[in-house]
Order: C-alpha cells, then structure tokens, then sequence
C-alpha cells in the first residue's frame, strides 16, 4: 500500500466532501495550525481522549 502523501494534497477534496476532521490540538500547535485556519472546513482540534475515543468507535481512521 503506498503513501497517502501530504495531508494539503488531500484536504480540499475531504471538506468539499463534508468528511468531519478531527486534529490534534498539541500536534497541530507545534506547526502553527490555527482556529483561523480550521474556520469553515468542518474540522475541529481535539483532546487525545476525544481522538483515542473517534478512533475506537470509527470503521475507518486515517493518520497523517
């Protein structure tokens, strides 16, 4: 299976498509990601125990 590549490469088409985004709030603040950055792409920053919870409860899980 190979690389899904960059994560910019593939966002566009997951907020046109309505896929909830759930990102990590400490991983995501060490690359200067934003609430700005976030607005209107129906994506949210989340506690490691929301995403060890989405994770468990999801049929799918994609990790960049």
């Amino acid at each position: 299976m190979g690389s899904p590549g960059a994560v910019s490469d593939s966002f566009p088409a997951l907020v046109v498509a309505g896929v909830p985004i759930f990102i990590s709030r400490s991983s995501s603040g060490s690359r200067g990601v934003t609430y700005d950055d976030l607005a209107g792409k129906g994506a949210k920053f989340s506690t490691p125990a929301e995403l060890v919870e989405l994770t468990f409860a999801a049929d799918r899980v994609l990790c960049y």
